[in-house]
C-alpha cells in the first residue's frame, strides 16, 4: 500500500522556467549562491507545462489513481519508475531513476519493461496479545493511565501494532483528524487526573510538545528500530506524523532519522501532501539533527511552482523555519518561497481566518469531512519574518515580500476578527522590519518607504504609544527603531488604525 522502493539517495530535478530579474542575496559567506537568473513562479504558472491548478486538493478517483501508480509504479528501460505526485499537485507524472538518484518531470526515451517494480518481502508485524486484542482507544487509555504493567503491555507489542497500524493506513493528507483515530502513544485532547492537557483538534498537531502527552521513550525505541527495519514499508505521509511524534515526545533516533532522510531522498518527496513535506522538515530543524542531503531534494521540490502553489500559511512557517534552524541555503528555493507568499497574502481579500477555497484549495480527510487552510496571522508573519532574517535573506524579492506582509498586516488590524489577533503583534512585527533594516542595510531605502501613516505603512508613533504599557514591548520597540535609523516624531498625533490589540 505504501511506497517501498530503494535507490540512490542523490536526486536531482529539472529546473523551471526562469527569467533575469532580481536575485536573493544570502550574507554569511559559507553558502554558495548559484550564479543563475531569478524564478518567476506567477509566470511558470501560466505555461502549459504546469499543470493546472487542483480545486480540492484531490478527489478520490485522482488519489486511487495515486495510491495505485506508487504501490506498483511502472517500470522503464534503464532503472527508471514511473510515479505519480500528491493529487494536490494534480497526480503530475514524473520519473526516479534507481540507479542514479535522478527524479525528473519530463518522461525519459526508455522504453516500458514487463512487470512491476520489485517490491522488498517484510515479515508480517501481526501479533496476539492484549497490544493486539484491546482497542485503539483503550490502548489509549490504558497508556494514559500507565496502566502498561496491569495489562500486560509490553513495549515492543505495542511498538509492533503502532508501525502496523501506520503501514497499513492508506493516507489522503497529513491531517490529525485523520490520525487521532491512529495513534494511540500520544494521549491530547485526553482528560487525566493531575496531567496535562493538550488542546483537542487541530490544536493537538501543534509546534510545542510535553512528553508527558505521549507513551514512554522504551516504546519509541522500539519502534524506532522497526521503522528503520522497514523503511520503505510505510507510506511518506504516515511516516512524517510518525517521526513528529517522536519529535513532540523529546526522543531522539539517529539511525531511525538518517533512514528516514535517506528514503525521503529516494523520489518519495513529490508523493508528499504540502504538510507532510513542511512537517517532516521541521522534524528534522526542530530535533536539530541534519540530513543535508533531504533539504536539497525538498529545496528542489520547493523550488517548483506547482509546489510552491499548493502550500499553506503553516507550510511557509514551517519551511522557513526548518531551513533557519539547519542554516541550510538555497537561493532558488528562497526565490519560490518569497513570490509563493506573495501570492498567498496578497489574494487573501478579505483577512480572514481561513483561505477561500477559490484562492487556496481545502483538504480533505479519508472520512470526507473538508478543513480549509488557516490564513496568515500577523503573528506568524513575525516569526517567518525572524527567520528569513536570521538566514540573512536580502534582495529585492525580500524587499517585495516584506511589503506585502506589511500590507497583510494593516489589512488584518481593518478586516480581521479578534480571534486572529494577539496582544502586541503589529509592534512585535514591526520590530522584525526594524531589525532587518539594521543588520541588512542594503535593504534600508526600500522598507524605510514601509513606515508612517496611511494606506500599508506601519504608523510608529501610534506603536509606541499602544505599547507603553508594556514596557518590556515598547523598549524593543525603541531599541529596533534607533537600530535601524529610523526617524519618528513623537509629537505626531496621527490616527489611523488600531496598532495592536
Amino acid at each position: 500500500r505504501a511506497a517501498r522502493y530503494a535507490g540512490s539517495v542523490a536526486v536531482r530535478q529539472a529546473s523551471p522556467t526562469v527569467s533575469p530579474n532580481s536575485r536573493v542575496r544570502h550574507r554569511p559567506k559559507k553558502f554558495m549562491v548559484a550564479d543563475e537568473p531569478q524564478i518567476d513562479v506567477k509566470s511558470a504558472l501560466e505555461s502549459p507545462e504546469v499543470p493546472p491548478k487542483s480545486a480540492d486538493g484531490g478527489n478520490q478517483e485522482e488519489f486511487e489513481q495515486y495510491w495505485a501508480a506508487n504501490n506498483a509504479p511502472l517500470r522503464l528501460e534503464g532503472g527508471w519508475l514511473e510515479r505519480k505526485a500528491h493529487p494536490q499537485l494534480k497526480i503530475e507524472k514524473y520519473w526516479f531513476n534507481e540507479k542514479s538518484g535522478q527524479t525528473v518531470f519530463v518522461r525519459p526515451d526508455a522504453a516500458e519493461v514487463d512487470g512491476p517494480a520489485v517490491v522488498p518481502e517484510f515479515e508480517d508485524l501481526r501479533g496476539e496479545g492484549p497490544a493486539w486484542s484491546m482497542s485503539i482507544m483503550d490502548l489509549k487509555k490504558a497508556l494514559a493511565n500507565e496502566e502498561e504493567k496491569k495489562l500486560g503491555l509490553s513495549y515492543r507489542e505495542l511498538a509492533r501494532r503502532a508501525v502496523f497500524t501506520y503501514e497499513e493506513f492508506v493516507p489522503r493528507v497529513l491531517s490529525w483528524h485523520d490520525y487521532q483515530h491512529l495513534t494511540f502513544w500520544f494521549f491530547g485532547g485526553m482528560d487525566r487526573p493531575g496531567k496535562v492537557k493538550s488542546q483537542g483538534g487541530k490544536g493537538g498537531f501543534s509546534n510545542t510538545g510535553n512528553e508527558d502527552l505521549f507513551a514512554p521513550s522504551e516504546f519509541f525505541r522500539e519502534a524506532a528500530t522497526l521503522i528503520r527495519e522497514r523503511i520503505g514499508r510505510m507510506h511518506p505521509i504516515c511516516l512524517t506524523y510518525f517521526v513528529w511524534t517522536f519529535v513532540r515526545a523529546g526522543v531522539v533516533d539517529q539511525k531511525m532519522l538518517a533512514a528516514v532522510g535517506d528514503h525521503c531522498c529516494r523520489g518519495i518527496v513529490p508523493m508528499m501532501d504540502r504538510c507532510s513535506l513542511g512537517t517532516m522538515l521541521w522534524n528534522y530543524g526542530k530535533l536539530k539533527v541534519s540530513h543535508e542531503q533531504f533539504f536539497e531534494v525538498a529545496a528542489l521540490e520547493l523550488s517548483r511552482p506547482n509546489r510552491v502553489r499548493s502550500l499553506a500559511p503553516r507550510n511557509f512557517q514551517n519551511v522557513s523555519l526548518a531551513y533557519n534552524w539547519r542554516k541550510h541555503f538555497d537561493e532558488k528555493m528562497y526565490i519560490s518561497l518569497l513570490q509563493g507568499m506573495r501570492l498567498n497574502m496578497d489574494g487573501h481579500r478579505p483577512v480572514g481566518p481561513k483561505c477561500d477555497t477559490n484562492h487556496l484549495f481545502p483538504y480533505y480527510c479519508k472520512d470526507g469531512s473538508e478543513v480549509l487552510a488557516d490564513s496568515f496571522r500577523i503573528s506568524s508573519l513575525e516569526v517567518i519574518l525572524r527567520a528569513l532574517r536570521q538566514t540573512s535573506i536580502s534582495g529585492p524579492e525580500m524587499e517585495a515580500c516584506i511589503a506585502s506582509m506589511v500590507s497583510y498586516t494593516c489589512r488584518s488590524i481593518v478586516e480581521s476578527p479578534q480571534m486572529m489577533r494577539d496582544p502586541g503583534d503589529v509592534a512585535k512585527f514591526a520590530i522584525e522590519v526594524l531589525l532587518t533594516m539594521s543588520e541588512m542595510p542594503e535593504m534600508r531605502p526600500a522598507l524605510s518607504l514601509l513606515f508612517g501613516p496611511g494606506r500599508d505603512r506601519l504608523d510608529l508613533p501610534k506603536l509606541l504609544r499602544e505599547s507603553a504599557r508594556d514596557k518590556s514591548l515598547c523598549s524593543k520597540l525603541e531599541n529596533a527603531i534607533r537600530s535601524a535609523g529610523v526617524e519618528v516624531d513623537r509629537g505626531d498625533k496621527a490616527g489611523g488604525r488600531e496598532g495592536g490589540r
